[in-house]
């Protein structure tokens, strides 16, 4: 059960990482979204 519990765990982590760079790239992606309209104004 011990390697199963640190397994669930390095998935959680690997998860949280992934939710990261996927909110990361959004970030990134609507403040690009945002400078494209600011320079047409």
């Amino acid at each position: 059960t011990g390697d199963l519990k640190s397994v669930s765990l390095r998935t959680k982590i690997s998860n949280k990482f992934t939710d990261g760079l996927y909110f990361n790239k959004q970030r990134k992606l609507k403040t690009k979204h945002l400078f494209k309209n600011k320079k047409q104004f």
